[in-house]
């Protein structure tokens, strides 16, 4: 077995490195192989193809990722890294199909995935004042609402929430998945420059401006809902794919890295 790494001189063959690996449950190159056949399977069966084009396109991005400027000094990476054609050839094509089966999610599926969850990519940016007592938190509300002070000052003045009052009070966006039930429905409801609250939250009460609220529209949206079912399609691949860990056996000895290694 051909060395896979020399470390303080101490050779490591690939079948020692993996049998490290695997007797601490390390499972991450396992499962990254499978997802890489498992990618080949569905496509295959999908009838999902790259082109020679595709190909090529994915490794000129790699020899660009790696610096790899010229022809010769493609070879001679991987020349030094031991790969053969073949095997680079076969990881391109696989990065092809994963880009192949992104193009192949349809509009009409990312649409109705837009339309079942479009609430929840509602976006807000909004402020808040945090405070124990709630006619403390009434009287700044009647302070902003009378213009007799602004609501930033205030949150520096009186916001005991640690990592906003500094900021006056800014959180920044967020989602309906980010804010308390309590606060959600009124906030992302709120017109542009309210002022909401107070509201109780645990047992402090806070009062929120929002800044504005975005509803996003599907053109919005659909090029990250496409990567988001890719990417979830991806995750569950592995599920569909009947996978056997076959022994690696002992043909050598592990190497002991003691010997070299102090």
């Amino acid at each position: 077995m051909s060395e896979f790494l020399k470390v303080d001189g101490a050779d490591i063959d690939l079948k020692t490195a993996l049998q490290w690996r695997m007797v601490v449950d390390d499972d991450e190159f396992v499962e990254e192989t499978v997802t890489d056949a498992a990618v080949i399977h569905y496509c295959k069966d999908k009838n999902i193809s790259a082109s020679a084009e595709d190909i090529q396109t994915v490794f000129n991005e790699l020899r660009y990722t790696k610096e790899l400027e010229s022809a010769d000094e493609t070879k001679n990476w991987m020349k030094t890294t031991g790969l053969s054609e073949t095997s680079v050839a076969q990881a391109c094509e696989i990065m092809a199909l994963r880009n192949a089966m992104r193009k192949s999610i349809s509009d009409d599926e990312i649409k109705e995935v837009f339309v079942d969850e479009q609430a929840s990519l509602d976006v807000a940016e909004i402020y808040s004042i945090t405070v124990d007592d709630e006619d403390l938190a009434k009287e700044i509300v009647s302070q902003i609402e009378d213009e007799s002070d602004s609501f930033y000052n205030l949150a520096i003045e009186h916001s005991i929430d640690e990592e906003t009052y500094l900021k006056a009070g800014y959180i920044g966006e967020v989602t309906r998945n980010d804010v308390r039930a309590e606060a959600e429905a009124a906030i992302f409801s709120a017109e542009k420059g309210a002022i909401i609250g107070p509201i109780l939250e645990g047992d402090q009460y806070t009062v929120y401006m929002v800044r504005n609220v975005v509803k996003p529209e599907y053109d919005d949206v659909k090029d990250m809902l496409r990567d988001r079912i890719f990417e979830e399609l991806i995750e569950g691949l592995s599920g569909t794919v009947k996978v056997e860990v076959l022994p690696l056996g002992t043909v050598a000895e592990p190497a002991d890295p003691s010997e070299d290694i102090e």
